[in-house]
């Protein structure tokens, strides 16, 4: 067959392809847009929440009503102008029933005068016992929430929700309550938090730490990017308990990226800046912590490798820290001033690229027996301390007893080592 004919046979299947893409297009006309409401009386509200659609408050108007406002209706959006408040006493001041989607909150304040959350999306109870009955697709956008004295700001019960550029400042519970910024619950994921600034005296913001009410489920694809978690350093003096700055009990495919992490003390607890400690069923897999700072605390991490109280374990914990500038203040904060704490031997703990200034007497401290599959320590620069890296309380790396399966230590810069550790890991720069 010659040329001209097999381009001839090209043209016409050009011509029939083009053929059958007209048949398939129809012309549908874009949806007409629908007319945002605006609310200038507070009692209208509800109803045009309830009505659904796109809702926005007059400028300068406060809502506040004793059982709060609630989102019945998928597909319904309320917007601020900056300068509006919307409240509630004995009910969270807005709040996303169960299976509702397709939510938006922006640019408001809340306010809840004595309940526990401010603004809840779901329930962690026997109402949401499905991944279905989850409130899916929820933004909120702009919220803050100043001086809450209950449990936590925003509560997450909820898939496909994304917190963006929210405030929570002052949040604490006078009763000596747990209390967070924020607490991702009986959610199936996936949860974004990006951007904003939250203060909490317990943990600014919390994954798990109650039984998923779904079964079979747990959070996950969690993303925390480009927000700071701290404390206010008056709370020390006033003695209001603090715990930590960011934990997670339960949660896979989890990154913690580019946040700003300070002002953590050793009180209710040993004042760590990040907790990975599984408990009530969780389990920590693919956990990655990416260019962060973390500074004026304790302790930088705690990890632990399973929770010892569920019946069968879990999956064993994984954590991944990339990159990063990680910096204790043991004299003014308290606690051990370590770098990291491992207990119950997590499946892999690999530090890679950071930067860590540590005033403990150990950069790592595996504190007890639990075997654990790998730990690697590459490319790092750090200060030794009093014992380096404690493996089964044996100082300076000893791991002749082989409780860590695989033991990485290599191009790290290292200040201050001992002769032992030198002579064991002798693949590093040590600097006196």
């Amino acid at each position: 067959m010659n040329s001209d004919i097999i381009r001839a046979h090209c043209d016409a299947i050009d011509i029939l392809t083009q053929a059958i893409r007209d048949e398939l297009v129809t012309d549908v006309a874009p949806p007409e847009p629908v007319e945002e409401f605006v609310v200038t009386d507070p009692s209208d509200l509800q109803a045009a929440l309830t009505a659904g659609g796109p809702v926005a408050l007059a400028s300068g108007l406060t809502a506040h009503h004793g059982s709060g406002y609630s989102f019945d209706t998928s597909a319904t959006a309320l917007r601020g102008q900056g300068d509006n408040c919307v409240g509630g006493d004995t009910n969270p001041a807005l709040r996303v029933a169960c299976g509702v989607q397709d939510v938006t909150i922006q640019t408001l304040a809340v306010l809840a005068t004595a309940y526990d959350s401010v603004v809840r999306i779901g329930k962690n109870d026997s109402a949401q016992v499905t991944v279905e009955a989850a409130p899916r697709g929820v933004q909120i956008c702009g919220v803050t929430s100043y001086g809450h004295r209950g449990k936590r700001a925003f509560e997450i019960n909820a898939a496909d929700v994304a917190l963006v550029d929210c405030d929570v400042r002052d949040c604490y519970a006078p009763n000596n309550q747990d209390s967070q910024a924020i607490w991702i619950g009986n959610a199936p994921g996936p949860v974004l938090v990006d951007g904003g600034w939250f203060e909490a005296a317990s943990e600014c913001l919390m994954v798990g730490g109650d039984a998923m009410k779904i079964p079979d489920c747990r959070p996950t694809g969690i993303t925390i990017r480009n927000a700071t978690f701290t404390k206010r350093l008056e709370w020390q003096a006033a003695g209001v308990p603090v715990k930590n700055l960011l934990e997670l009990k339960d949660g896979h495919d989890v990154l913690i990226d580019n946040c700003d992490l300070s002002n953590c003390w050793k009180s209710a607890q040993d004042g760590y800046g990040f907790m990975f400690t599984p408990t009530r069923g969780g389990s920590l897999r693919n956990v990655v912590v990416r260019n962060c700072r973390v500074s004026n605390v304790g302790g930088i991490v705690n990890i632990t490798g399973y929770d010892d109280d569920a019946d069968t374990p879990p999956p064993r914990t994984q954590v991944a820290i990339y990159g990063g500038d990680y910096r204790t203040n043991k004299a003014a904060m308290g606690g051990s001033g370590r770098f990291m704490l491992i207990g119950r031997g997590p499946e892999s703990v690999i530090v890679e690229a950071a930067i860590i200034r540590h005033d403990g007497n150990a950069l790592i401290d595996v504190c007890d027996d639990k075997p654990v599959d790998l730990l690697r320590v590459v490319d790092c620069d750090w200060n030794y301390g009093d014992y380096g890296i404690r493996i089964g309380g044996s100082n300076h790396g000893d791991n002749a007893a082989g409780q860590i399966r695989e033991l990485v230590i290599t191009g790290n810069t290292i200040t201050g080592a001992h002769s032992t550790f030198r002579d064991r890991y002798p693949d590093n720069t040590y600097l006196d």
